[in-house]
């Protein structure tokens, strides 16, 4: 997995002596529950996140810095693909714009390059720096979908967010701190594809934050409320 939000094993940090936990925590039993009320969720991805994964159950493949020896990352989320289609159609469609002029400029016998006189090699380098900025374009958006992933492990949510490449925000919070959970799901595509905005609201000075267009938003909302006012060691009820 790419290193912004995988750390190392010995990198992580050790929690003190006595600070064990129990094996099955209260969000492990809500994502076996979940499973099996939702047909949806039978055909999630689990155990590895693959490279276009936007909702994985317990990956094991999966850590970031500052992450416990012993935190277990239960779910991990990316913006719903579909959320691509934009950014890619606008790419399509800027690709195809030289093509375009040139068939235009054929079907009614323009010459463009004769008529303003521009020379043969001031095209060919205008054409070399137009597809440089369109295929930026696409880097831009794919990286920015690629690394901003939500993660909720066993003691807390964790937003990693990057922005044009040199921008990276971390949002993270305990399960303690949280007050309310929620999720936005308006508009026809989100109903039909059936994603949308996690928000969560934290305590006192602690900023809110949301993890924007995951793939059933219900669940994770679910699986956060589970452990809202249970501390970190608490054994699960069920």
């Amino acid at each position: 997995m790419p290193d912004i939000f995988v750390a190392q094993k010995e990198e992580r940090k050790e929690r003190p002596p006595g600070k064990e936990h129990s094996l099955k925590k209260p969000g492990t039993f809500q994502i076996e529950n979940e499973l099996k009320e939702d047909s949806h969720l039978e055909n999630a991805e689990k155990t590895h996140v693959k490279f276009f994964s936007t909702f994985c159950i317990e990956p094991s493949d999966v850590s970031f810095a500052d992450q416990e020896e012993d935190e277990k990352v239960l779910l991990f989320l990316r913006r719903h693909l579909i959320t691509n289609v934009d950014w890619i159609l606008i790419a399509a469609f800027l690709a195809l714009v030289p093509a375009l002029f040139s068939f235009i400029g054929n079907f009614f016998n323009i010459g463009d390059v004769e008529l303003l006189n521009i020379p043969s090699r001031f095209v060919m380098f205008f054409l070399l720096f137009y597809y440089s900025a369109v295929f930026t374009f696409i880097l831009v958006n794919f990286i920015s979908w690629f690394y901003n992933v939500g993660l909720i492990t066993e003691r807390r949510v964790v937003d990693i967010d990057l922005a044009e490449l040199i921008f990276k925000n971390v949002s993270t919070t305990k399960f303690e701190l949280i007050q309310d959970v929620s999720y936005l799901q308006h508009g026809v595509v989100r109903a039909l594809f059936h994603f949308g905005d996690v928000i969560v609201q934290t305590a006192g000075k602690h900023t809110n934050f949301e993890i924007e267009a995951v793939p059933h938003p219900d669940k994770v909302v679910h699986l956060i409320e589970d452990f809202i006012g249970k501390k970190p060691d608490e054994p699960s009820d069920n």
